[in-house]
């Protein structure tokens, strides 16, 4: 396969990933790997895909994959550091995102993983220096917010929850106001909520956002973070 050609369907896997049609693009990505085996960008969207499906384990190989081939590729090691905290690997996940981190100082989304992982060690302290830098730089990071407000819970610290929880909403307010047919905005939306003990809101978006969803799928990563819908 000529350089024209590889381009033409690495483009036409990336339009069928965009239009959800995440076997297609793994079909098509399978193939440029065949003919360009080194291929880096290749492996890393396939695994964006497989993710999408819930797939961890077919993920994980090709992601891992595509941070071997390519380095310095850190938005393939944002994605492997963020399937290693769905799988609960919080030490391999804080070096991917530290990794992230010394080669892009001021990456967001590397902040707000590290803040993740530091949350699930229970390191609060950590965590919120981590998402607090973070929203210095993006305020508009919903996940920053939201894991705020899960630490000021597990602090019993009630006006610290709502004040994120309620930012965290407002954010995925306009999320859905973009992308009204899309799962995600509904479920974090739902999870905000949650924080705030509004329990009959969250269910009404967590039922929006099944169905939005895709038949028979119920584990995602949206916005880089990993979400299921099993115990919703």
């Amino acid at each position: 396969m000529d350089k024209p050609n590889k381009e033409a369907s690495f483009d036409k896997g990336l339009t069928a990933q965009v239009r959800g049609d995440f076997g297609s693009a793994i079909a098509i990505f399978e193939r440029v790997i065949e003919e360009h085996p080194t291929s880096a960008a290749a492996y890393h969207q396939m695994g964006r895909c497989h993710m999408k499906l819930g797939a961890f384990d077919e993920a994980l190989k090709c992601i891992e994959t595509a941070v071997r081939l390519g380095p310095d590729r850190t938005a393939a090691r944002l994605d492997l550091g963020m399937l290693y905290l769905a799988m609960e690997r919080i030490p391999k996940a804080k070096a991917q995102f530290i990794r992230a981190l010394s080669r892009s100082e001021g990456n967001v989304k590397a902040m707000a993983g590290l803040g993740i992982a530091h949350y699930h060690d229970r390191d609060f302290g950590r965590a919120i220096a981590q998402f607090q830098d973070a929203c210095a730089l993006n305020p508009s990071n919903f996940a920053c917010h939201l894991y705020l407000a899960k630490i000021h819970v597990a602090l019993k610290n009630p006006p610290g929850v709502r004040e994120e929880a309620l930012k965290s909403a407002a954010i995925c307010h306009g999320l859905i106001r973009m992308r009204s047919e899309q799962p995600e905005g509904y479920f974090f939306l739902a999870e905000t909520f949650v924080l705030q003990q509004e329990t009959k809101a969250a269910l009404q978006n967590y039922l929006i956002a099944k169905d939005f969803s895709p038949e028979g799928v119920m584990h995602f990563f949206a916005f880089g973070l990993h979400y299921t819908l099993v115990e919703n």
